[in-house]
């Protein structure tokens, strides 16, 4: 919890079936919710598996769950646009789709390890140019 709040990055490592998930959302949750003293309405939380367009479906998961608002112009597209200038692109990606929440946001990507799994296998058009954007994304 303290390199969490410190960091705000944290990687859980371990071995199939040790209970990662089980402590991320039986523990991690909970507890991160009950020290911060909020409603837990306040946090909005984004599962995603990085498969094998790992951008793309960063994007969907922006696009879908951040915004819900039937009237909004935003889409994929223009996610993908703001996520792809810099760097600070899912900064900047949900800060400009969240601009009227005042939510806090956990992205929690399961299965990390398929970053590499699918462009080692050739199964995927992810490239080590795109692995590493995606990972400098979330740091």
């Amino acid at each position: 919890m303290n390199k969490l709040k410190a960091n705000r990055f944290v990687t859980v490592i371990g071995a199939s079936g040790s209970g990662k998930s089980s402590l991320i959302y039986c523990g991690v949750i909970p507890h991160l919710i009950e020290t911060e003293g909020e409603d837990p309405d306040q946090w909005q939380l984004v599962n995603m598996r990085p498969g094998n367009d790992p951008l793309g479906k960063l994007s969907d998961i922006i696009a879908e769950r951040l915004i819900k608002d039937e009237d909004s112009e935003i889409d994929r597209s223009i996610t993908d646009t703001i996520l792809r200038q810099d760097e600070k692109g899912l900064v900047n990606a949900v800060s400009k789709l969240s601009e009227t929440r005042d939510r806090k946001l956990l992205i929690l990507v399961d299965q990390f390890e398929e970053l590499f799994r699918y462009r080692s296998a050739a199964k995927s058009d992810v490239t080590e140019g795109d692995a590493k954007y995606f990972v400098n994304l979330l740091v």
